[in-house]
């Protein structure tokens, strides 16, 4: 047999000797006095908790959970809401002036038919159309829009064309009125 030990054999190889250089390994210390186990029966400890498994820790999250990224929030955006409405109200204007404009109203039978005869038009019926109403649904914005126009002219409730508008009013006027409308 042969072990690797510290001691070494004799030249004869019948009895081992010690290594002189080496030291004897240390004793270990004495146990603290407040180490001693209490006599009786082995104290076992309180029982184990059951491990449960767990999930993965990067799986991915449940279909119904899934964040924007970046998870920070942008830096808002600060609108300055005088020009906001300003270019609403702008918009609006334009739109209605091309309603009312000659190259519209030539081929705008739906306009011309809902005149009365001296041209006004109600301006809910402006404020329902679409291009319109995506602008806004309040007919007082349509109105306050258009108080500065230079194509349509507005009383009350109710739009016209500036200037010219008994040509087109007369054209259609009446077609409602005589059930003669056009489709």
């Amino acid at each position: 047999m042969s072990f690797s030990s510290p001691e070494s054999t004799s030249a004869a190889g019948a009895t081992p000797t010690r290594d002189p250089h080496r030291r004897p390994p240390h004793p270990l210390p004495a146990a603290p006095i407040w180490f001693s186990l209490p006599p009786g029966p082995c104290f076992i400890g309180p029982p184990r908790p059951i491990p449960i498994p767990m999930p993965p820790a990067m799986s991915p999250p449940p279909p119904h959970y899934h964040p924007r990224w970046p998870l920070l929030r942008p830096n808002p955006v600060w609108v300055n809401w005088a020009l906001y409405v300003t270019h609403i109200r702008s918009a609006i204007r334009n739109q209605v002036e091309y309603y009312f404009s000659r190259e519209n109203l030539i081929k705008d039978w739906y306009l011309r038919k809902h005149m009365d005869e001296q041209g006004w038009v109600e301006i809910g019926l402006i404020a329902g159309f679409n291009r319109v109403s995506r602008l806004t649904g309040d007919v007082n914005v349509v109105v306050d829009a258009l108080r500065n126009s230079s194509v349509v002219e507005v009383c009350e409730d109710k739009v016209r064309r500036r200037g010219d508008w008994s040509k087109w009013a007369s054209e259609g006027f009446g077609l409602l009125s005589r059930g003669k409308a056009i489709h």
